[in-house]
């Protein structure tokens, strides 16, 4: 089956909400959606779960998984971060092993940098990472306040970003991210074509992989973020 999958930082605006959610859920209609900066959608279908953490703090809302028709489990994680991330596992039709999934926010800690945190996050995943249970079968998204590139523009501050990728990166997780050139994901005013976020995966998924920005005006009213969608066979 070809798996559509989105991951937007939906601004947490309680008031445009409810509309993001109808143009993430019926518009852009992925299987499954990471979310950030999100509040759980008002009138969940029998058809459809959302993970979300019990508690919230502050009012930006926090990280998310949605899916429609594709059941998922939520997996507990120890964290210090607990509303930028949170993993479920998802089953696939058939015997096919269960994908894990992951929903990371790139918060600013006390130092106004976000790559401490990062790399924090990527830590608390390291036992699921390694799992045999889903060797092949990784889906990490979400808004990252990092660029990948970013060290081309400001090489005083390399490698200040790209550590964080080239640890997901390194063979040792055989992490990929989906979109082979850059995208431009966030709309603040600069000559430079930020990327903050992003869908990475396993190897193995990378066999037939489509992945896209989508810049509908909708979308531009709602975030100052594009969604990302991605789509690979499993």
């Amino acid at each position: 089956m070809i798996l559509k999958v989105v991951t937007w930082n939906m601004n947490h605006n309680k008031k445009a909400g409810e509309r993001a959610w109808d143009f993430l859920r019926y518009k852009v209609a992925p299987d499954l959606a990471l979310v950030q900066e999100a509040h759980p959608p008002v009138g969940l279908g029998d058809d459809e779960q959302f993970i979300y953490p019990d508690t919230v703090t502050g009012a930006i809302g926090s990280s998310g998984i949605w899916s429609r028709e594709l059941p998922l489990k939520h997996v507990p994680l120890v964290t210090s971060l607990p509303n930028a991330l949170i993993a479920c596992t998802v089953a696939l039709p058939g015997d096919k092993s269960p994908l894990l999934v992951v929903s990371m926010y790139g918060t600013f800690d006390a130092t106004s940098h976000v790559t401490p945190n990062l790399h924090r996050m990527i830590s608390d995943l390291h036992h699921l990472l390694i799992d045999k249970a889903y060797k092949g079968g990784i889906v990490i998204g979400g808004d990252w306040n990092v660029d990948r590139e970013f060290n081309k523009i400001n090489p005083a501050k390399a490698p200040l970003h790209s550590l964080a990728f080239e640890r997901l990166e390194d063979p040792f997780y055989g992490l990929q991210r989906c979109n082979k050139e850059p995208l431009r994901t966030i709309r603040h005013r600069s000559k430079f074509s930020y990327q903050d976020d992003y869908i990475y995966v396993s190897k193995a998924l990378m066999r037939k992989v489509s992945c896209k920005v989508v810049g509908d005006p909708v979308t531009r009213e709602l975030s100052d973020h594009l969604p990302v969608v991605a789509e690979f066979e499993v």
